[in-house]
């Protein structure tokens, strides 16, 4: 081997070790993070059909089978805990060299791909507007999708068109949503890309491999709705979109900080291009290819607003009319493209100014290393304050979960913040002693808003806001469901705004067996026997109930 090839291959691989290294401090909170709650307890139940048996989430079908194939089996070998690590090493690994190799391919300089992987990390977690974070919530389908996304842009800016599109296909497989949207970004690129671009017919192969390969994720997420009926399918998709993620899918529901930071980033982005439009123009062509998807749905979004205000069309038509075409996530791409678009932007100018401006240039590299230290630093005290998944801060279990932790100053803080710990500690040895001592079928109701109980439990759970089915039967049913548990006429009070009778009328219906619940949001004495804690007063703030007796074991 050439030395200077050994030695190229060396630095490389260091480089992704760094860029390794800042994704563990970046997103390296204790498993279960937000998705991971969610998406491993899916994949862990479609390899083992026992685990969880009869929860609503767990018996819908998959949405994403390829994640589950390719990474679920793990699952029968791990812990959950264990998968989640295993899985992000995986998909860390596989990130910092997508990164790398991208980065080096516009910046070919020593050490640049990390800097500029910093700069990126910090955009992405502050300017994004429909809350599309990429990493941040653990491993999931989207993360391994992005990875392969990154991979195509690479092979993007080094002309190599066939294998980008092929790398699309696999995003498509792994994130129909990501790698439908990124294939169209890649088609935007080829538009606009310079004369030397490929004529369409040699491009055929790539788009083959990338049909074939895409429709892995396709056929899964068409069977979601196909062959059922027409008004179960648009109640379904009024849910999805305007009750359980308008955050994510309808832009007049966005506040107002995140469309400003988001729009600003894009401003910023404009302005790099059309002072340096150069080597990585294919690239930057996804992103206005992105740019351009976002521009589709806000215009979608403002229009069908417009329209049902001055033709006075009621909430519930302007809904029905609007969801179908909101549902396809137009804001996603733009929100992950436009900051790794814009890091690109600045160290290709970056390396112009080397030779004309060193100064500058200096003064550029140094700023790039302030802002993606600053971002880290403060991510590493905020978990060193609060050691705590992600899966228990998202749902706001404690006051402190909506803060990031050194914003809660003060003795009053601390107070907090030591709750936090010792609720999700209270938590965690709750679930533990469900796991073992009632049966592997029993199911439970639980509270609302947390999102861990089969995670630590390994039981099935009647309903709960996040787990969320992605079928269109399963859709309506979980809002029936989730209504007839906590009435949103109770909503602080979790389901013991029913009555004793009610909850085991609940119960019989949907086969539970036992009740847990939360006492700082139930207060109401509940008159069924307490199997957990076994002491008056309650003190703790967990509490576990029989309801009737669970099935016997055949």
């Amino acid at each position: 081997m050439d030395k200077k090839l050994s030695q190229d291959w060396r630095w490389r691989s260091l480089e992704v070790l760094w860029i390794f290294l800042l994704l563990f401090l970046f997103v390296g909170s204790p498993p279960p993070d937000a998705g991971e709650s969610h998406y491993l307890v899916k994949a862990k139940h479609y390899w083992d059909r026992d685990f969880c048996r009869g929860d609503l989430f767990l018996e819908s079908p998959e949405a994403h089978l390829v994640f589950c194939w390719v990474f679920g089996w793990l699952t029968k070998f791990c812990s959950l805990d264990a998968t989640a690590w295993i899985l992000r090493v995986i998909s860390w690994l596989g990130f910092a060299f997508a990164w790398q190799r991208l980065s080096w391919a516009v910046a070919p300089q020593r050490f640049w791909s990390i800097l500029s992987a910093g700069l990126m990390l910090a955009l992405l977690r502050n300017c994004h507007m429909s809350r599309e974070l990429i990493l941040v919530g653990g491993v999931e389908a989207k993360v391994f999708a992005y990875m392969l996304v990154l991979l195509g842009m690479g092979e993007l800016v080094r002309g190599r068109w066939n294998w980008a599109w092929a790398f699309m296909g696999a995003a498509s497989a792994m994130h129909v949503i990501v790698g439908g949207w990124a294939g169209v970004a890649l088609g935007v690129a080829w538009l606009l890309a310079p004369k030397d671009r490929p004529r369409f017919i040699k491009m055929l192969p790539g788009l083959a491999c990338a049909f074939v390969l895409a429709l892995e994720g396709l056929i899964p997420g068409l069977l979601l709705t196909w062959g059922q009926d027409k008004d179960s399918v648009n109640s379904a998709h009024q849910i999805y979109v305007f009750e359980r993620l308008p955050h994510h899918l309808v832009f007049h529901r966005f506040g107002n900080w995140y469309i400003a930071r988001h729009l600003a980033l894009v401003a910023c982005w404009g302005v790099l291009a059309w002072w340096n439009w150069s080597k990585s123009s294919r690239v930057q062509g996804m992103v206005l290819g992105a740019v351009l998807v976002a521009a589709v749905g806000i215009a979608i979004d403002q229009g069908l607003v417009a329209w049902a205000t001055v033709a006075g069309t009621s909430r519930e038509d302007y809904q029905s009319s609007a969801a179908p075409i909101l549902r396809y996530y137009f804001f996603r791409l733009s929100d992950a493209l436009v900051p790794m678009g814009v890091s690109l932007w600045v160290f290709t100018l970056l390396l112009q100014w080397r030779e004309s401006r060193p100064a500058l240039a200096s003064y550029g590299l140094v700023a790039a290393l302030g802002i993606g230290s600053l971002n880290i630093v403060e991510i590493c005290v905020d978990r060193s304050l609060r050691p705590l998944p992600g899966a228990w801060i998202q749902p706001h279990p404690t006051p402190d979960g909506r803060w990031r932790a050194w914003q809660l100053r003060g003795e009053e803080g601390h107070q907090q913040l030591a709750e936090s710990r010792r609720r999700f500690a209270e938590w965690k040895n709750l679930c533990r002693w469900i796991c073992d001592n009632t049966p592997a079928k029993a199911k439970f109701i639980t509270p609302r808003n947390q999102q861990t109980f089969k995670w630590y439990a390994e039981r099935a759970e009647v309903v709960t806001w996040k787990d969320i089915p992605q079928d269109a039967a399963g859709l309506v049913e979980w809002r029936k469901t989730l209504s007839e548990v906590f009435p949103p006429e109770g909503f602080g009070s979790d389901p013991a705004v029913n009555s004793d009778a009610e909850i085991q009328a609940i119960a019989k219906k949907h086969g539970a067996s036992y009740l847990v619940i939360d006492r700082k949001r139930s207060t109401r004495l509940i008159g069924l026997p307490r199997l957990r804690p076994d002491d008056e007063p309650l003190h703790p703030t967990y509490a576990i109930y029989l309801i009737s007796p669970p099935p016997a074991a055949p």
